[in-house]
């Protein structure tokens, strides 16, 4: 299933951040989508969540680390992806503008 993003908000999980309360998460409006897919395996059910969307550069520094990310999108759905547990964490690609790629998975 593939999903539009309409906002995003995140928090760090490093203690060595100010910052702990949510905020916004930058991206350019339109190029953000969440996939969500289920599989069997021998453990049980797994559900991969990959959130990609295009970041302003200048914007990625903050994004680096342990995050938790809450993604919001019709009809007033939302979903939180990231813990102390099992954090979430972004990685960035430049092909002409930065792509940032979330995965997670659950159990």
């Amino acid at each position: 299933m593939r999903l539009i993003v309409s906002r995003a908000v995140f928090r760090t999980l490093d203690g060595n951040s100010t910052i702990n309360d949510f905020q916004e998460l930058p991206f350019v409006p339109g190029t953000a989508s969440l996939t969500i897919e289920s599989s069997m395996t021998k453990a049980g059910e797994v559900t991969n969540y990959t959130f990609s969307a295009v970041i302003p550069l200048n914007r990625t520094a903050e994004l680096q680390g342990n995050l938790v990310v809450k993604l919001f999108f019709e009809p007033h759905r939302a979903i939180e992806l990231g813990c102390y547990d099992r954090p979430a964490r972004f990685s960035f690609s430049n092909q002409g503008r930065v792509v940032g790629k979330l995965e997670y998975s659950t159990p």
